[in-house]
């Protein structure tokens, strides 16, 4: 039974991704969206050897709006942003977060929040 409710729980998550992807990012800094976004998250970093290919897509996806300066120095949504990069599975998908961290480098790491995403970027990168 335990695995059919993980099986289940996965098939709910594609959903939930798929439904909300084109609204990621607001759903990332809304505060009860956030907290959402992260027990979903969480759940898949956790379960990473049952993750599928799929979840890690739909995130990608989701990511290509372009806010992710927005969400790296948001309080809620660097927190998601945080765990998109542990989920990202290679350097080539996480270059969405990583290209415009660079590019306001400045900025993000100056900030509360940001400097925590600028954080993770280099322990993500590091391997």
């Amino acid at each position: 039974l335990p695995g059919a409710l993980q099986v289940s729980f996965e098939k709910a998550a594609e959903q939930v991704l798929e439904f909300i992807k084109n609204e990621f990012c607001k759903v990332a800094v809304d505060v009860h969206g956030t907290r959402a976004l992260q027990v979903l998250l969480e759940d898949e970093l956790i379960n990473k050897d049952k993750r599928t290919e799929r979840v890690s897509s739909l995130v990608y996806e989701a990511l290509k709006s372009g806010r992710i300066f927005d969400l790296s120095c948001n309080i809620r949504g660097n927190h998601v942003l945080r765990q998109c990069l542990f989920l990202l599975k290679t350097d080539e998908k996480r270059s969405i977060i990583y290209d415009p961290v660079v590019q306001h480098f400045t900025h993000v790491a100056r900030d509360k929040h940001g400097c925590q995403v600028v954080k993770d970027c280099i322990t993500t990168a590091q391997g």
